[in-house]
């Protein structure tokens, strides 16, 4: 039982802040939703790998949100992750 309880998975949402290399000057953000396991993330892990391999946009911030709940989605913790600033 308490196998199950360490494998839950939680609602997350996921905040990447990112500059395009045509568009050193602009701050871009795209918003994810989806359910991983707390509090490991792997999913989210995963995703963010494939982007640094496979996307040219350089990330500055990424931002996880997560609650257990998937009536209200109320934010319970927040992660911060810096990258980086480029130049700035």
């Amino acid at each position: 039982m308490s196998e199950v309880l360490l494998h839950k998975k939680v609602l997350v949402l996921v905040n990447i802040f990112y500059w395009m290399p045509d568009y050193k000057n602009v701050l871009q953000e795209f918003i994810w939703q989806t359910k991983d396991i707390d509090p490991t993330y792997p999913r989210v892990h995963k995703f963010l790998n494939y982007w640094k391999d496979n996307v040219d946009a350089v990330i500055n911030e990424v931002i996880v949100s997560t609650s257990s709940t998937s009536t209200y989605r109320y934010i319970e913790k927040e992660h911060e992750i810096l990258g980086e600033t480029n130049g700035r």
